[in-house]
């Protein structure tokens, strides 16, 4: 595999001015490293394959003392405007694993603070690039797909954002979740696995929309726990008992056969509804 060093994007980490030019260290100049030594022997961090190929390809030896003056002579140049990587060459693979056991270097474009180098595969990242903005673009189409349906936007919104907000409305559900979709390409992963199965996620629908019920109705007593019985119960059926967990309250409102206890929010539930109680309340 070819690929490239280059100076790493981090403007946070102070480095005597560079960090104000988008740049970690000086240009035209260059970066050199031995390989660290410790009580414990040497730190090249290989993994046990590589070490075999970069023994056999100097003859040498890093368990071997006799051997121990070639590697202290041996020193890595790496150009600050960058550096061609031949990974197939075991010199070369022995440069990376030392500049990434010495902390100069990373792999991940999404971690670069703190870091000079980033080792850089350009066909990598154009694929890794591809594919983040397709997912995106998937996302941000089933988003508006999504505001068709003014119960269930509101609620996903409410359950990715950790129910910190009020969200009550088609439009500020979906600036809160589109919000969510352009700030990284894990949060775009995170909202696609929270959408219903029939969306290609793992939250069918109704669970979400009931989850948001049911915290509703805890915050406003509707439903209590009732350390007596250590249990979940309606505060207007008395006996009522809705499970140990928020889960179990979940579960139990959406078996069919207990859908008097959920209700629809109308005059044709019954008084201890859940949802009719919750309309003469006010959520926020």
């Amino acid at each position: 595999m070819i690929a490239a060093i280059k100076q790493a994007r981090d403007t946070r980490t102070p480095r005597m001015g560079f960090e104000e030019l988008g740049m970690t260290c000086a240009p035209g100049a260059v970066t050199s490293v031995p390989i660290p030594y410790t009580n414990k022997g040497w730190q090249h961090g290989l993994d046990d394959e590589q070490k075999r190929q970069v023994e056999r390809h100097f003859n040498r030896s890093f368990s071997n003392r006799a051997d121990d003056v070639f590697w202290a002579a041996m020193t890595f140049d790496v150009p600050n405007d960058g550096d061609n990587i031949d990974m197939s060459d075991p010199e070369q693979v022995l440069k990376v694993s030392v500049l990434k056991q010495l902390g100069h270097l990373t792999t991940d474009p999404a971690n670069q603070v703190g870091y000079k180098f980033i080792l850089f595969n350009q066909a990598a990242d154009d694929a890794a690039r591809a594919t983040n903005a397709r997912q995106k673009a998937k996302a941000i189409a089933q988003l508006d797909d999504l505001a068709k349906d003014a119960p269930y936007i509101v609620a996903l919104a409410r359950i990715i954002s950790g129910h910190t907000k009020i969200i009550d409305t088609v439009d500020g559900a979906f600036v809160v979740l589109s919000d969510f979709i352009e700030e990284s390409a894990k949060n775009v992963k995170a909202f696609s696995e929270k959408l219903d199965p029939a969306m290609g996620g793992g939250l069918p629908k109704e669970r979400a929309i009931v989850i948001c019920v049911v915290r509703d109705a805890v915050k406003r007593s509707v439903i209590s726990f009732d350390r007596n019985n250590n249990c979940y119960t309606n505060r207007a059926l008395s006996g009522s008992n809705y499970g140990r967990t928020e889960e179990d309250v979940v579960s139990f409102l959406l078996q069919d056969t207990n859908v008097a206890h959920l209700g629809f929010g109308n005059d044709s539930d019954e008084p201890y509804a859940i949802r009719r109680q919750l309309a003469t309340v006010q959520l926020y």
